[in-house]
């Protein structure tokens, strides 16, 4: 049980709502209580299957010549929480279709009516039961919306032995003693995750937004939101930990789960990489030889921008640029955009953009001109 379990753990800590699928009785409720006891959380727990669409999406009431829209107390409780909270959408699979649209914006935004939730102190995870067992309608009848909003992780029964273990030892902790990385960490990660999204797509276009064929039975599915939202954020989750090869099953579920077939694609990919440290890159960018595929050469330059950005001193700022320089010029291009918006809108002192980068943006501004 420990993949499923840790791969609910890192989706979690990437901000990503966990959908967890199994038959009665396995322990999904017990996942949600045993996270938020180990991460300090308060849990709320709400039976979806039993909820008006009006609890996730507010009640009308006049005020002030207006139509507002009220929370419910439970809203308030997650509001309260002093360490932050779990909202555990129960019983999902059977919640009746009118309320699905309401749990829209809950999911992912983390709105409820007129009132935004804290995204970094709120975090989301939902259970049903498979459809084969005549409990709801199925991910056929659920709408591409609600499914890509969350990673749809298969939560098995535990092996008899872990079970008849359980009774005597009690079960522990959910994780198995694995360490989850903080907001912070992941955040300083992204930007490196994010280029190797953006190569996979270049090399593999097709994979952006395949439509599932009618009637198949798929609950993660790619498409631009889960990319961005949570292939990149999970990865960046993984990479915060040192990219550890033990929890390398445990990324995979957590991708197929936001991606569905594509995330094994793109985990099989990530895999075969052989990338280089954007911090050995900044310590010698004259003489660091430069990788000779197209794709890779775009996460170098993804990831040696995002290292210089992560921690801007002059003389990561200079080795950045350096480096940049020595690039093909539309792989410098996008180097240079991104150190230069990231310039633009930061605070910092005593870095400077050389001169040198004025022909690289004329060349942007007139690429972007022709586009529109």
């Amino acid at each position: 049980m420990n993949a499923e379990n840790q791969a609910a753990g890192l989706a979690l800590a990437a901000n990503i709502p966990v959908h967890l699928v199994g038959i009665p009785g396995v322990g999904k409720t017990e996942l949600a209580k045993a996270l938020t006891a180990r991460l300090g959380l308060h849990l709320e727990t709400l039976i979806a299957s039993v909820r008006d669409r009006t609890d996730f999406g507010g009640l009308p009431y006049p005020a002030d010549g207006q139509v507002k829209l009220l929370h419910l107390p439970w809203v308030e409780r997650l509001i309260r929480a002093p360490q932050g909270a779990l909202l555990f959408l129960d019983e999902l699979g059977t919640a009746p279709a009118d309320v699905r649209p309401a749990l829209l914006r809950v999911i992912l935004e983390r709105v409820v009516g007129d009132t935004q939730l804290d995204p970094t102190r709120v975090q989301l995870m939902a259970a049903s039961n498979p459809s084969e067992l005549g409990e709801g309608e199925g991910p056929e009848s659920w709408s591409l919306a609600l499914k890509t909003r969350m990673c749809h992780i298969r939560y098995p029964a535990p092996p008899a032995e872990t079970f008849a273990d359980a009774q005597i030892r009690g079960w522990g902790d959910p994780l198995g003693g694995m360490e989850l990385p903080s907001r912070k960490a992941v955040e300083a990660a992204l930007p490196e995750a994010k280029a190797l999204v953006a190569a996979f797509i270049r090399r593999h276009p097709e994979a952006l937004a395949p439509l599932p064929n009618p009637g198949q039975e798929v609950w993660g599915w790619a498409n631009p939101r889960t990319w961005q939202d949570f292939g990149g954020r999970a990865l960046a989750a993984w990479t915060a930990l040192g990219r550890p090869e033990n929890l390398r099953e445990v990324l995979h579920i957590v991708l197929v789960g936001c991606l569905g077939p594509y995330g094994e694609t793109f985990a099989a990919w990530v895999k075969e990489q052989t990338l280089p440290d954007p911090e050995e890159i900044l310590r010698d960018p004259e003489r660091f030889p430069l990788p000779d595929r197209v794709d890779i050469l775009h996460v170098v330059v993804g990831s040696v921008a995002a290292a210089a950005i992560r921690q801007p001193t002059p003389a990561r700022w200079e080795a950045a640029w350096t480096f940049i320089r020595r690039l093909p010029q539309d792989m410098g291009i996008l180097g240079a955009r991104s150190l230069a918006l990231a310039y633009q809108e930061g605070t910092w002192k005593g870095l400077q953009i050389p001169p040198w980068i004025k022909d690289f943006l004329d060349i942007l501004n007139q690429v972007e001109k022709a586009k529109a």
